[in-house]
């Protein structure tokens, strides 16, 4: 795996103890996390850290393709320091999210009509429903088929 340093700097991005830091953190996570969780482990080292530095840092790293910005319907914006494709499963219930891997052969097929709408630049694949630790807390719950 590449170092945080590394990224960042074939990204073109100016390094920083705080953006190293912060890249950090998140290539080592696998829950997902938003912008305070991320600050809240940040403050341990640096305590002049803000949330509005550790937003725009973390819209920064999306936007230069370092990081993923999530497209799931959560309370707060979410993000990913697996770049590799992937999917996810969204729980409804405690907000969790888990990668999925994707199987190497499956290439998303583009409809068209999202090709008539514009340029589609990328696909993200989440499924929303009731992880097993929820569902197992509410027994009563019945799975849905979709499809």
């Amino acid at each position: 795996m590449k170092s945080a340093t590394e990224i960042l700097r074939r990204a073109d991005i100016v390094t920083t103890r705080q953006r190293v830091g912060l890249l950090e953190m998140l290539l080592r996570r696998t829950d997902h996390p938003d912008a305070e969780t991320l600050l809240a482990e940040a403050r341990d080292g640096m305590p002049s850290l803000s949330v509005d530095t550790v937003y725009r840092t973390l819209n920064l790293f999306s936007e230069a393709g370092v990081i993923q910005r999530m497209a799931v319907p959560t309370r707060r914006a979410r993000f990913d320091g697996n770049t590799d494709p992937h999917d996810h499963f969204l729980c409804s219930d405690c907000e969790t999210i888990q990668d999925i891997p994707r199987p190497s052969k499956r290439t998303a097929a583009i409809p068209a009509q999202a090709s008539a709408c514009g340029i589609v630049s990328d696909v993200q694949t989440v499924y929303v429903g009731v992880c097993r630790r929820c569902a197992a807390q509410h027994r009563s719950f019945t799975p849905q088929r979709v499809g």
